[in-house]
């Protein structure tokens, strides 16, 4: 261990943990909010939050269609035309938005018609996530302003939540309201920090084409986005419907803590997006790159993992309580998982950087189906539902086994399209 973590370089550790850092506040203020409105709402309307929730994520989802990712994997490229690409990406950001917008109150109007006004206040969020500029502060390396930045949002909301919580005067729509108001403050607060730095917005740069191409390769990435919403969640709405509600909650509270843990992961898939542009020309370079990077994720996931191991065994009691005593046992079952979601996040970016995003969506069509199956069969053959937990590393090493093989076979081909 120690010789693999001598291997790399200081400055990479410093880029994670600044973007992780935002991370981490944001989750807590994420946590405090919950438990604010738990109190506020009671259960009935807490549930009906939830899945307007659910409803926005998969929006969100749609909105963006993956172009988010492509522009920052481009930024950096010298052959990227920022002006006519900035433009074009915007467009198509608005326009998705809007019909997201549009689809979801008719979707809304059908299946929840009494909360159909929410839904949409909810999903005209998206429009102002599509104004965003978080990856333009990642694309030009302000990786400690990129991270802290994001607890705006959620620190915003907060106090929103908070001001209304104690004039009694907190229902459903206000709490709407609130979250696409913290949106709008977010999105401003991006181009106050990129300081006009960005290229001209103008309608009369706008590139048709460029739009074409950019909605073309976001399409797998959309569907890598679905795909991963369902690894994400998919076995813990089975093991619910399974094994029942009570352990539905050890689940929860073990793969809660797990991903809190991978913040640092999600930084340097983020980073990874902006940094491994630089590299795409020259073939043996890139690799390199992708070889220590893979080594420094390696080193930081093993050594967080057993923080998270002695965390757990200390701590899940004490903040959750005695009841959690399973949640404490299934973390030892996440490890493997946990280690292996380092490596394939930033993998799946260095998919997304050298274009392979169809190469990409069948990968993680192949991982979604893996994880089913054996959901499935662990659930028939045995009552511990941490062997799920442990089937989802499995499912997690073989991404990882498989985009290793697809990017550094026949290294003397360029990878490159």
């Amino acid at each position: 261990m120690l010789k693999l973590l001598k291997t790399v370089r200081f400055d990479k550790i410093v880029n994670i943990l600044s973007m992780g850092g935002g991370r981490i506040a944001q989750t807590l203020l994420s946590f405090i909010t919950v438990s604010i409105l738990a109190r506020a709402l009671g259960a009935e309307q807490l549930g009906i939050y939830s899945i307007l929730m659910a409803i926005f994520a998969y929006g969100s989802h749609f909105s963006d269609f993956g172009l988010r990712s492509i522009i920052l994997s481009e930024w950096n490229n010298k052959h990227y035309d920022s002006k006519s690409g900035v433009n074009s990406y915007f467009a198509c950001r608005l326009a998705l938005s809007l019909l997201v917008c549009c689809i979801g109150y008719l979707i809304a109007a059908f299946l929840y018609p009494e909360y159909d006004f929410e839904l949409f206040i909810v999903l005209t969020s998206t429009i102002f996530i599509s104004l965003q500029l978080d990856w333009f502060l990642i694309a030009n390396g302000r990786y400690n302003l990129a991270g802290w930045v994001l607890a705006i949002r959620p620190l915003a909301y907060l106090v929103g939540v908070i001001v209304f919580y104690q004039l009694k005067f907190l229902n459903l729509t206000v709490l709407v309201t609130l979250f696409v108001f913290s949106w709008l403050i977010f999105s401003l607060s991006t181009y106050l920090y990129a300081k006009g730095n960005l290229p001209k917005v103008s309608i009369r740069l706008f590139s048709f084409p460029e739009s074409q191409r950019l909605l073309a390769k976001g399409l797998p990435l959309l569907m890598v986005a679905l795909i991963s919403q369902g690894i994400q969640n998919a076995d813990l709405i089975f093991i619910g419907y399974r094994y029942g509600a009570e352990e539905a909650g050890q689940y929860f509270i073990a793969n809660s803590i797990i991903i809190a843990g991978m913040v640092f992961a999600n930084a340097s898939s983020q980073i990874a997006l902006g940094k491994m542009s630089h590299y795409v020309d020259d073939h043996e370079l890139l690799l390199n790159k992708i070889k220590s990077e893979m080594r420094l994720l390696l080193g930081m996931a093993c050594i967080l993992a057993v923080g998270i191991y002695i965390f757990s065994n200390l701590f899940i009691p004490l903040f959750f309580g005695d009841q959690y005593f399973k949640a404490v046992e299934l973390i030892s079952y996440f490890l493997a998982y946990f280690v292996a979601s380092y490596i394939s996040g930033f993998l799946t970016s260095c998919m997304i950087v050298i274009g392979k995003q169809k190469k990409l969506m069948a990968i993680n069509i192949l991982r979604l189906s893996l994880l089913i199956v054996i959901t499935i069969s662990v659930s028939q053959t045995s009552n511990n539902i941490g062997m799920i937990a442990l089937g989802k590393g499995f499912v997690e090493i073989v991404t990882v086994l498989l985009i290793v093989k697809y990017i550094f076979r026949n290294q003397s081909n360029k990878l490159i399209d």
